[in-house]
């Protein structure tokens, strides 16, 4: 095996070991309950739950557990009243605005600070239907190495657009041309 063989090999099994199970707890804990916040609402891991627009009065159900919301809504739709309701009750909010299916990269990053490995405190990443909340999450879980098929299918139950379902593949590809063209940057032993 050359060196560019090695450090892509490296690089894929350094994603798959980052990359989390779908809903494990933590070693040595009960997993994370969420109660229904959203009429679409979909659990992808322990902890992490995406959904459409959230009821403000079910957000009750989070006082006091430090819950995470990610707000992924524009300036021009109406998330207001579940706004004011996380305000009150004291959780933690991040609006990342998401216009359409555009992946922005630098949202995922905030994405992925803000989510990472958590599984101390329940985190919900919501827009207005779910579509949203399902293509950066699907972005996400692809950037750690999760396969296309497998990706698509845990978030296929939101999923309800096909724009959304080709940005996520556009993703894939766009990844799998950054991983290819990283390979052969790399220094081959012999060279």
């Amino acid at each position: 095996m050359n060196v560019r063989s090695s450090t892509l090999l490296m690089l894929l099994c350094s994603c798959l070991a980052a990359s989390p199970g779908a809903a494990e707890p933590a070693p040595g804990r009960a997993p994370l309950t969420i109660p229904t916040v959203s009429t679409a609402q979909l659990a992808v891991r322990d902890g992490v739950v995406l959904a459409g627009d959230l009821d403000p009065a079910a957000l009750d159900a989070l006082e006091g557990t430090g819950a995470v919301i990610v707000d992924l809504t524009t300036g021009g739709e109406a998330a207001a009243p579940a706004r004011d309701r996380i305000a009150v009750l004291g959780l933690e909010y991040h609006n990342l605005p998401v216009y359409g299916a555009v992946l922005e990269h630098d949202q995922l990053r905030q994405l992925a600070a803000l989510v990472g490995d958590r599984r101390d405190v329940p985190v919900i990443v919501h827009c207005a239907t779910g579509n949203r909340a399902a293509m950066v999450w699907a972005a996400l879980e692809l950037e750690r190495g999760e396969p296309l098929a497998s990706v698509l299918a845990s978030v296929d139950p939101l999923v309800n657009r096909a724009p959304i379902r080709a940005a996520i593949e556009a993703h894939a590809r766009d990844l799998a041309g950054d991983l290819a063209s990283e390979a052969a940057q790399v220094p081959d032993a012999a060279d």
